[in-house]
């Protein structure tokens, strides 16, 4: 059950899988407002998101997520291994406007797909025009 007023809770660094994937949880529930420890400046609604099929790619996805946050683009990693559809849901839910996937063929040619889902464009795009793109 969500909180009226629920109080800022620092949860540990950003980059590190547990603390994102606790602070989504409590998000979620609205027990707190979660605060990542290098990103207190940037409690505002997130810009992208990265998709999570498994270890491999979430390790990709944490790399991925440390360059979008140095060029101050909100993003978060989808928090535990899941298929696309329920990664999209979440996205459409919370009214994210861009999905970065990473899976296999990403990861083995660094380019990555960059999907809007206002208007379901895609774009395949290295991690410089990634950021380039998302910029803007």
């Amino acid at each position: 059950r969500a909180k009226q007023n629920p109080q800022r809770v620092v949860f540990g660094e950003a980059d590190n899988p547990k603390v994102l994937k606790a602070a989504h949880v409590a998000r979620e529930e609205g027990s707190c407002i979660p605060i990542l420890l290098g990103f207190e400046d940037q409690i505002r609604s997130t810009k992208v998101l990265l998709t999570n099929f498994d270890k491999t790619s979430e390790k990709h996805a944490i790399t991925v997520l440390s360059e979008l946050r140095k060029a101050e683009i909100s993003s978060e990693i989808f928090p535990e291994p899941a298929k696309l559809k329920k990664q999209m849901a979440y996205a459409d839910k919370k009214s994210i406007p861009f999905v970065v996937m990473i899976g296999s063929r990403e990861i083995e040619t660094g380019i990555y797909t960059l999907r809007n889902m206002l208007n379901g464009d895609q774009q395949e795009l290295s991690l410089p025009d990634l950021l380039a793109v998302l910029r803007i």
